[in-house]
Order: structure tokens, then sequence, then C-alpha cells
């Protein structure tokens, strides 16, 4: 099987504990701005999936969200953009 280079993104980390006695069970949640114009089909396999078979590994449920930068400006008036801005830890 022939293996792609990963695209360009900036890559965040957030989590959102809704109460103290989940966090064993908290979704770890990463934020994926692909350095693009718009996000192919191609970036599940390339970014999501291989995320998500991680998490099935570890037993942990990871949320993968992928978008383009001009995707991501575009929502910065939802409470779920102003969350993770607010609270993300910059990985790459």
């Amino acid at each position: 099987m022939e293996r792609k280079s990963s695209p360009k993104a900036a890559i965040c980390c957030y989590t959102v504990l809704v109460r103290v006695e989940t966090i064993e069970t908290t979704p770890i949640g990463t934020c994926w701005l692909l350095d693009r114009p718009q996000k192919e089909d191609a970036d599940f396999a390339a970014i999501s999936y291989p995320l998500m078979e991680l998490g099935f590994r570890l037993g942990q449920y990871f949320s993968v969200h992928t978008y383009s930068q001009q995707e991501w400006q575009n929502m910065s008036f939802l409470p779920f953009y102003k969350n993770v801005e607010r609270d993300k830890i910059q990985l790459i």
C-alpha cells in the first residue's frame, strides 16, 4: 500500500469536561486546520481514520474535526469555534 504524506495543517487538541467524574471517558478532540482552500474526500483516510483507529486501540474516543482555514474562519460566530479557540492546546 502506497502511503502519501500528510497535508500541511495546524493541529490543536481540546477537550470539554461536562463533569469532573467523566474525565476518564471524555473524548479527546482534535481540530485540524488544513493549509489549503478546501478539504478533500481523501482527508478522512489521511487524517481522521488513523486517529479514530488509534483511539479504538487505546480504548479512548478521539473526536476528529478537519477544516480548511477558510471553513474554520467562517465558523467564528459559533460556540464550538469560540470554545476551541479558548481552550485549545496548539500541537503543530
